[in-house]
């Protein structure tokens, strides 16, 4: 990705009750061209703050290793929960949805 010397990319800034939606807000019509461009900025991992109140922070990563902790080797420490499995209920116990037990049977 080529960026123009006078085009700065900059990490979100992390309001204290706001979190980083104002910047993702202001940015939702290129939202893909946006992430990628922080991505690159923060090496690879950043950490998304969501409003104070909804508890919505997100983990976004690229670096291979990071996926690998996470999916494979402490797949445990990172649980989905009841809530997301009642979203997701049209996935099924597919790779998506899967968690615990379900997933170190069926895919390990």
């Amino acid at each position: 990705m080529y960026i123009h010397k006078k085009q700065r990319v900059v990490t979100p800034t992390n309001w204290p009750v706001f979190g980083t939606t104002p910047t993702l807000l202001v940015n939702a019509h290129r939202l893909h061209e946006y992430t990628t461009s922080v991505l690159l900025q923060s090496r690879g991992t950043f950490m998304f703050k969501g409003l104070l109140f909804a508890n919505m922070d997100m983990l976004f990563t690229t670096d291979p290793l990071d996926i690998y902790h996470i999916l494979s080797k402490n797949f445990s420490n990172y649980p989905k929960g009841d809530k997301f499995r009642r979203i997701f209920d049209a996935l099924g116990d597919g790779i998506l949805n899967s968690d615990g037990e379900i997933w170190a049977f069926t895919y390990t």
